[in-house]
C-alpha cells in the first residue's frame, strides 16, 4: 500500500490518483507559451525558461531530477551538460496521471481538469468538476485499493505521471516504459507560501503560467493580510499537533507548513525546535510530558468526540486543551465540496484564518471555519 505522512496531517495517507488516459484528450486552454513563472518561496523545485523549452528541476544535489518541457512541435535541446539524463515532456500535456489528492486544488484553479485522465480512486474525489468528470466516466481509477497498477498506466500511455512524492516500485515500471514520472513533493515545503507555489509545476506542464502568476499573487496578498491579524499578539497559546495511529503519535515537524501556520496564527508550537518539514514519530508518554498542558490541540485523527478519543487510548483525556483553547480537527467535512487534502494548497489564507480563530477567537469573532472544527470535550 502506498502511503506517506502528509505535512498537514498526522499519518494521513496520500490518496493516489490515476487511471486510463485518452490520447485524444483536447489540450487545455492555455496562456501564451512564453509566459513565465518565477519560483520565489518553494525550496524543492526550480523552473527556468529558454526559447522553446523550460527546465523543471525537483529536489537538490545528487537526488535532483530534471525535466525538459518542450513546446509541441519544437525540437528538443541537446540533452548534455546540465541537461544530461533529463526526461523530455511535450507541453502543454494532453493526458496527465495524478497520484495525490493534493494536486486537485492546483488542477481546479488552473482550469485544467480536462487533461486529467486518471485518479487512484474516483470515489474519493471531492473537488466538484473533477468529481463530475470521474462520475461521467471521463476519469477512471487505477489504484482503488491504494496499490498502483503500473500495467494499466503503461497501457494508457499518458504524457506525464505526477506522483505524490513517495517511493513506489510501480514508478520504475512506468518510467521504464518511457512515461515521464514527475515527483510532486509540495508536502516537504516549510512555509505556506512555498507549499502553494507548487501551482507553478502544474502551470508549467500546461502552459498556464500567466494564470498561475495572477492566482499566486492574490494568495500571497491574502495570506499577508491574514497574518497581520495576529502579528502583534502578546499572549501566544501553546499548541500540540497530531495523534495516535497504530500506537505511534505522529506530530507535525517543527519546520513544517503546519508549524508555520501556528506561528503566523499567533501560537507557540511545542515542537517548534524540531527541524523536520514532514511528520515526527513520538510515543504518547513523550507527548504527555511535553504537551499535556498545551492550550490547543490541533489535527488529531480518528475521532470526532472525546468519547471516541478515549477508546483509542484512555490517556487522551489528560490533555488540558479539552478545557482550554480546544481540540481542533479536520475529520469533520464542513463543506462536502471542500477537502483540506485537495484544497489546502490553494486556500492558504483560509487555512491561516482557521488557525487564528482557533488560537485567538477574539481577533476574528465572526469567522466561519473552512477546514477546522472543534471536537466537543464531552
Amino acid at each position: 500500500m502506498y502511503s506517506r505522512a502528509l505535512v498537514l496531517g498526522t499519518a494521513v495517507a496520500a490518496v493516489l490518483v490515476s487511471s486510463a488516459a485518452s490520447a485524444t484528450t483536447e489540450p487545455p486552454t492555455t496562456a501564451p507559451a512564453n509566459a513565465t513563472f518565477t519560483v520565489q518561496h518553494a525550496e524543492n523545485f526550480t523552473l527556468t525558461y529558454d526559447d522553446d523549452y523550460k527546465v523543471l528541476t525537483i529536489g537538490a544535489g545528487n537526488t535532483a531530477e530534471t525535466f525538459v518541457l518542450v513546446q509541441r512541435g519544437a525540437e528538443p535541446p541537446a540533452l548534455d551538460g546540465e541537461l544530461a539524463g533529463a526526461s523530455v515532456i511535450e507541453v502543454p500535456v494532453e493526458a496527465m496521471f495524478s497520484e495525490s489528492s493534493s494536486h486537485y486544488g492546483f488542477i481546479d484553479v488552473l482550469d485544467i481538469e480536462e487533461v486529467v485522465a486518471g485518479v487512484g480512486d474516483t470515489a474519493l474525489v471531492v473537488t466538484p468538476e473533477l468529481a463530475e468528470r470521474a462520475a461521467s466516466g471521463q476519469i477512471e481509477s487505477f489504484a482503488p485499493s491504494f496499490i498502483v497498477d503500473p500495467e494499466l498506466v503503461v497501457a494508457a500511455d499518458p504524457d506525464v505521471y505526477v506522483t505524490g512524492g513517495g517511493a513506489d516500485p510501480a514508478h520504475e515500471v512506468i518510467a521504464a516504459a518511457g512515461i515521464p514520472v514527475v515527483p510532486n513533493v509540495e508536502w516537504l515545503e516549510t512555509t505556506p507560501q512555498g507549499w502553494a507555489e507548487w501551482v507553478g509545476l502544474f502551470a508549467a506542464l500546461t502552459n498556464t503560467e500567466g494564470q498561475a502568476n495572477e492566482l499566486y499573487a492574490e494568495w500571497l496578498a491574502d495570506y499577508d493580510a491574514a497574518a497581520a491579524l495576529a502579528e502583534e499578539v502578546t499572549e501566544r497559546p501553546t499548541a500540540i499537533t497530531g495523534g495516535l495511529f497504530e500506537g505511534t503519535w505522529y506530530a507535525n515537524g517543527g519546520a513544517s507548513v503546519v508549524a508555520q501556520f501556528i506561528a503566523d496564527g499567533g501560537g507557540d508550537y511545542v515542537y517548534a525546535d524540531d527541524s523536520s518539514p514532514g511528520s515526527i514519530e513520538l510515543d504518547i508518554e513523550t507527548v504527555l510530558a511535553d504537551g499535556a498542558d498545551a492550550d490547543v490541540w490541533l489535527l488529531p485523527q480518528g475521532f470526532t468526540t472525546m468519547e471516541q478519543a478515549v477508546t483509542l487510548d484512555d490517556r487522551l483525556d489528560e490533555f488540558a486543551a479539552w478545557a482550554g483553547g480546544g481540540v481542533w480537527t479536520y475529520e469533520v467535512a464542513l463543506d462536502p465540496t471542500v477537502s483540506f487534502l485537495e484544497s489546502g494548497p490553494v486556500m492558504i489564507d483560509e487555512y491561516l484564518l482557521d488557525y487564528v480563530a482557533a488560537l485567538h477567537p477574539d481577533l476574528v469573532p465572526d469567522h466561519e471555519f473552512t477546514f477546522l472544527s472543534e471536537v466537543p470535550p464531552s
